[in-house]
């Protein structure tokens, strides 16, 4: 698990100088700072020259430089962008770079939605909310860093995510990058001359008939999915009996009919509510950047904490507060994003409050460190005898389930010593000194950050797309 922004840096930094024959960096954009600028170098200078696979957004890697320091929030000003980039650039120059080296391929995905009229008429940035390639995972050789964290340089200073490593999983490693591969094929090809070309008629989002370019991505993943169960499974040794930790990855791609990470989670919780649990201690953690769950995840957490056990189910959510939040005192209408957010937060509490049990029962705080913006994510379950944690990109809202390309992996773990490391992980997240509790009470009687009253009829709507 690596702890920090630093560790996080420095593990992908000597990655990309040490492989020696494979690289993937799967993430939603790439910087322009100082710090990617290093990884890009490591990358061009290793002399192993590696197969380089990169898949990252169109929208999101095409975006101005200039566009993006103009919004960017309070916490993220102080970091400067590369020498090498004018105000005129995006990240395209970086991926042009890697683009021209031997046995590489870049591929930006665009949403099949951006399209048409909508492409015409939607600015950019606000051209983002139709969906984006959101998945998180970086390979080196057979190592797997799956992570929330994007390749940016806030993201190895002081910015709050998280990141795990797996060492030497091959079949891990293979898993990813044929998943990686098939998206790429379905994406647009970042050419040596910085210019975006399909793959085909059939594979380009934009031109390609929009119901024709569904059904083929559909198709592909499941194809892919479907041989997944055999072909990237590590059997259990024939001497062994039982298994103290497994591994396993979950997608979602719902814009595609490809969801398997809500109905997994659902499936849990609803296990969970449904039978007997007999341990000592029993605990959920729930943790967002951007906290906005759906309906139906928030009735099942309320649901198990309103079943009659002993010892009572418990809930912590930890999310961003508004001053944590990347777009705290940002210019234009993305400076209002965190105070959606808070007061999507506030009828989450006011829902909770309809329930007593639920009240006493789940506990909400808010991440708030001087200088430090938040986008953790994850998921724990937690007994006296097994732990269940899942890391990755999803945040658990709408936009998760039906508009990005998210992974994750879940780890289940009964291994003491296992147990312990995500324990700790959980713990330094919920630092006390960092941490604001929030009720429903107190926050409705705070006058900032709130949305605008006029505006409050759009919360419903955004929340489909936050």
């Amino acid at each position: 698990i690596l702890e920090t922004p630093t560790d996080f840096f420095n593990t992908i930094e000597n990655g990309l100088k040490t492989t020696k024959s494979r690289v993937l960096l799967s993430t939603l954009y790439l910087g322009t700072g100082e710090l990617v600028e290093r990884l890009v170098k490591a990358l061009i200078e290793n002399p192993n020259e590696p197969q380089v696979i990169i898949l990252a957004d169109a929208i999101r890697s095409t975006r101005t430089l200039k566009l993006t320091e103009k919004f960017v929030g309070q916490e993220l000003k102080t970091f400067s962008s590369s020498p090498l980039m004018d105000s005129s650039s995006s990240s395209l120059l970086l991926l042009q770079r890697i683009a021209n080296l031997p046995n590489s391929r870049v591929s930006l995905y665009q949403s099949h939605k951006l399209r048409g009229l909508l492409y015409k008429i939607l600015p950019e940035r606000t051209n983002e909310i139709v969906g984006l390639q959101h998945m998180k995972v970086y390979i080196f050789d057979d190592d797997v860093i799956i992570s929330g964290a994007n390749l940016s340089d806030e993201y190895f200073r002081t910015r709050q995510d998280r990141a795990w490593m797996f060492h030497g999983v091959s079949k891990l490693a293979a898993f990813y990058t044929d998943l990686i591969n098939i998206v790429a094929s379905l994406s647009y090809a970042v050419t040596p001359g910085g210019e975006l070309k399909a793959n085909s008629k059939e594979t380009d989002s934009v031109y390609a008939n929009e119901k024709a370019y569904c059904s083929l991505f559909q198709s592909r993943i499941e194809d892919f999915l479907s041989t997944a169960k055999t072909k990237y499974t590590s059997p259990l040794d024939a001497d062994s009996t039982s298994f103290s930790s497994a591994i396993f990855p979950l997608i979602q791609m719902g814009a595609y009919k490809i969801k398997q990470e809500t109905p997994f989670v659902m499936r849990i919780l609803k296990h969970l509510r449904m039978c007997e649990v007999n341990e000592s201690s029993f605990e959920i953690s729930l943790t967002s950047g951007y906290f906005c769950p759906t309906d139906e995840l928030e009735q099942a957490l309320i649901a198990i904490v309103q079943k009659s056990t002993h010892p009572p189910l418990k809930v912590n959510v930890l999310c961003a507060a508004p001053e944590a939040n990347s777009f705290f005192k940002s210019h234009g209408i993305s400076g209002g994003i965190p105070a959606a957010y808070r007061e999507m937060l506030i009828s989450f509490l006011r829902r909770i409050a309809r329930h007593p049990s639920s009240t006493n029962n789940i506990q909400v705080d808010e991440y708030i460190r001087p200088g430090w913006t938040f986008h953790a994510k994850g998921l724990w379950i937690n007994t006296s005898s097994t732990t269940v944690n899942f890391v990755g990109s999803s945040n658990y809202g709408y936009r998760s389930r039906d508009l990005d390309l998210e992974t994750q992996i879940v780890v289940a773990s009964n291994d003491p010593k296992v147990r312990e490391k995500i324990e700790a992980e959980r713990r330094r997240l919920w630092d006390s000194q960092y941490l604001r509790h929030v009720t429903a009470e107190s926050l409705s009687v705070s006058t900032e950050p709130r949305f605008k009253w006029y505006a409050r009829w759009m919360l419903p709507v955004l929340r489909r797309i936050m």
